[in-house]
């Protein structure tokens, strides 16, 4: 609990009682800096007496509003886990000391007593103060801990988020879209897909550790709300070895025989399909029409 946030959102005017005391339960939780905390909306509906869509409404209030940054996170597994929120109250001063409190044991130490009877965290601060600070410990912890003296410890660099990459979802992220579409036997376009994502996180300015595992979770979303929009998968297809193997070759070949496409990176993948010397395997041509001598006309070319 910080008793520099709770201050800071008790003084500030939000404009509604319900935003209010969301702020107060997150100014709450805040960690001893008084700026960061971690809490599931759930834990804030049961505490406001709000339901869940409400404090989900009046979190995207606090924010809009710059009282608070949240950073969306998921698990190993693309699971959603509660949102990182940083407080951004006005006149909100981070790290600040707590104010000493009076407190009659710690005149102990001024009396000439040995040993103090107070073992609280303020006469602590104060004990020191006054008979300076404690005797370093006989054995180094660094050298406990197999460091040689003198070296520092390492630190733990937290990854940060960061904005969508260019290119991203690349051409190996969009094959195995559509790999796992096809294994489940949905006719889903994972191209069209790729594309939402990108635009979606661009709009909205989204920000990931792992943007490969947030793609995947939007996959799998993809099939749920195709599943909820009523939609039934098809007769599932089974993968040759080679289609596994290659797959970022069939969604090349697919993408160039796309007359909305028409894409080919020669740099990158050689020749293009119809064209001598095309690498792509014979069995990804033959499926979308490209013969080994000329290269099939636009207006004849099928989307995959």
């Amino acid at each position: 609990m910080s008793w520099q946030a709770s201050r800071a959102a008790r003084d500030l005017k939000t404009g509604s009682p319900a935003a209010k005391s969301v702020l107060m339960i997150l100014a709450e939780q805040a960690d001893a800096d008084g700026a960061a905390c971690s809490i599931a909306v759930e834990t804030i509906a049961n505490r406001t007496e709000l339901s869940r869509r409400a404090v989900i409404e009046h979190l995207g209030t606090l924010e809009t509003a710059g009282f608070i940054r949240r950073e969306r996170r998921v698990n190993a597994f693309g699971h959603r886990l509660p949102d990182d929120i940083t407080l951004t109250l006005p006149g909100l001063v981070l790290g600040a000391p707590s104010a000493p409190r009076d407190n009659a044991k710690v005149q102990e130490a001024h009396l000439g007593t040995a040993k103090p009877r107070c073992t609280s965290r303020t006469a602590k601060v104060h004990l020191t103060d006054v008979l300076g600070a404690p005797p370093a410990p006989h054995i180094d912890k660094g050298l406990e801990e197999g460091l040689e003296e003198g070296t520092p410890k390492p630190s733990k660099a937290k990854t940060r988020a960061t904005a969508i990459p260019n290119g991203f979802p690349n051409d190996d992220a969009v094959a195995w879209a559509a790999n796992h579409f096809r294994s489940l036997g949905w006719d889903i376009d994972a191209r069209r897909e790729a594309d939402k994502f990108r635009n979606r996180n661009l709009s909205k300015d989204g920000r990931y550790v792992d943007w490969m595992a947030a793609f995947r979770t939007w996959i799998m979303n993809a099939i749920t709300f195709a599943e909820k929009d009523g939609r039934r998968p098809t007769a599932p297809r089974t993968a040759t070895p080679e289609a596994s193997i290659a797959d970022p070759w069939r969604a090349r070949v697919a993408a160039f025989a796309d007359p909305t496409n028409r894409f080919w990176n020669p740099t990158d993948y050689g020749p293009a399909p119809g064209k001598p010397g095309c690498e792509a395997p014979a069995a990804f041509l033959a499926e979308f029409g490209f013969g080994s001598g000329n290269v099939v006309p636009m207006s004849k070319r099928g989307a995959a």
